[in-house]
């Protein structure tokens, strides 16, 4: 194992703060299935009573239990990685350590990868601790497989990216307070900056003047490619996850990815029930709908008919475009953290003996 990443999982793990925080991490989230279980249920006998058959609500429970942890679970990374990652090399500069990494025996990637590794192993473990959690939704036939892989995948290259831009500002931050804000705007930028885009690009694209074709009972045009999608981690999770093209039976209407998946069927050219009203009333004003059965966007208006159950795919999915836009993000971070890490080369030691020799002399 790097040297950098076990000598400071041993720091970590090794105080009474870590089985503590791992104590709590688990009951929030087992907090967060009994809330979502037990608000399903209710609602749905609230609503319809026998109307619905059992197996179609413990279905949709799952379904939402599933989403709902997900959702969490991403949102703790992006919450908990620049914590862990920003003071990596700033805290080696701080404790007049980071020399002493400069003439190891290690390479500077070595280094950086053991800060990248480090920064990520705390929260990989408790995203271990939670895993049993998913086996519920699984039982419930509100999630397959291929649904927690994917899902997985997705939080798990999120992680990656964040951690590797978060040691990359800690590379060049001149104290741990300065590294960690830095990390957690540049968060920011990716998720709060990607979605304001989206509205903004989705907007002038397709705005109140725009006219939609309808043909068939679900009305779908040629479709529009958003390419702020390719940068927010939740709309990447919830096209992972769900198949938003494919008519699903669901009691309760909405769910914690209705907006999410408005956002990828207008993208696929689905016109919603706001005739002409543009795509900041479609995806943001209009919410999803109600009812017994639908696509899982929600509510098409006018002229939608349960039997069709599917829509035609006009787009490619955005997961893999993220996965493999984050990932070159990463490269690009990793690059650019090495440069600041390595140890200076024999000629730029020699100029930089010279530049001190001429400013002394001219002083």
């Amino acid at each position: 194992m790097n040297p950098v990443t076990l000598r400071e999982m041993r720091e970590r793990f090794r105080t009474l703060r870590t089985p503590v925080v791992m104590s709590l991490f688990v009951a929030i989230f087992g907090g967060i299935v009994w809330l979502s279980y037990s608000g399903s249920r209710q609602a749905s006998y609230f609503l319809f009573g026998r109307a619905v058959a059992p197996s179609v609500i413990t279905e949709s429970a799952g379904r939402l239990i599933f989403r709902v942890l997900l959702l969490a679970l991403l949102t703790a990374v992006v919450f908990v990685v620049p914590a862990q990652a920003a003071p990596s090399i700033i805290g080696e500069k701080e404790r007049r350590t980071f020399k002493l990494l400069q003439v190891s025996q290690m390479s500077a990637l070595q280094i950086v990868l053991g800060k990248v590794t480090a920064a990520i192993a705390y929260l990989g473990l408790l995203v271990i601790t939670t895993l049993p959690l998913f086996a519920i939704p699984f039982a419930m036939g509100g999630a397959t497989v291929g649904d927690v892989v994917r899902g997985m995948t997705v939080i798990a290259v999120t992680g990656f990216t964040v951690a590797t831009v978060s040691v990359w500002r800690s590379s060049r931050a001149r104290s741990t307070q300065s590294a960690v804000v830095g990390s957690y705007l540049l968060v920011a930028v990716l998720i709060v900056g990607s979605a304001i885009a989206l509205a903004v690009e989705g907007t002038v694209v397709d705005g109140p003047e725009s006219v939609t074709v309808y043909t068939g009972v679900v009305p779908q045009d040629g479709g529009r490619e958003l390419i702020s999608v390719w940068f927010n981690p939740y709309l990447a999770l919830v096209d992972s996850t769900s198949n938003v093209l494919v008519f699903q039976q669901d009691p309760l209407g909405g769910t914690p990815y209705s907006l999410f998946e408005r956002v990828l069927l207008k993208r696929q050219g689905v016109a919603f029930s706001s005739f002409g009203g543009g795509f900041e009333r479609d995806v943001f004003v209009d919410g999803p709908g109600f009812g017994g059965g639908g696509f899982v966007g929600g509510d098409f208006g006018p002229g939608f008919n349960n039997a069709d159950t599917t829509i035609v795919r006009r787009r490619g999915d955005v997961w893999v475009g993220y996965l493999v836009l984050m990932l070159g993000i990463s490269g690009l971070a990793l690059w650019a953290t090495v440069r600041m890490v390595r140890v200076p080369a024999r000629s730029e030691r020699t100029l930089g003996k010279r530049r001190r020799r001429s400013t002394n002399a001219s002083s």
